[in-house]
């Protein structure tokens, strides 16, 4: 069986308090976007559609930038090297790692694969 990777984002139940991590799993992933100001999107290889990807939002209150969503692929293609070292993805604006740029929701949707390569 094939090792699973992941991440971990700090997240937050409600607009105030910080309450732990909410692991990713980075295995197949075919991309990163963003939308909005305040969502980061991974998308995910679904088999047997050529039209959709699957896609974790990890939506922010505030702070996301453009330079997060390159990091944060970054940290992606890292982990799929050092699949053992579970790192801690962080906004670039959360220098004091503070609960204002915890994840506040986190969900799954279909998204069409033209959302990563167009």
């Amino acid at each position: 069986m094939a090792q699973q990777n992941f991440i971990k984002v700090p997240a937050k139940l409600d607009d105030t308090n910080l309450r732990g991590f909410i692991p990713i799993c980075v295995n197949d992933v075919i991309g990163v976007t963003s939308s909005g100001s305040n969502t980061l999107r991974i998308h995910y290889i679904t088999r047997g559609n050529n039209t959709n990807s699957l896609a974790c939002n990890l939506r922010y209150t505030a702070g996301v930038q453009a330079q997060d969503r390159e990091n944060l692929k970054d940290l992606i293609a890292e982990q799929s090297q050092n699949p053992g070292d579970i790192k801690t993805f962080r906004l670039v604006a959360d220098v004091d790692h503070s609960a204002t740029y915890a994840v506040r929701f986190a969900e799954t949707t279909l998204r069409i694969l033209s959302e990563i390569t167009g």
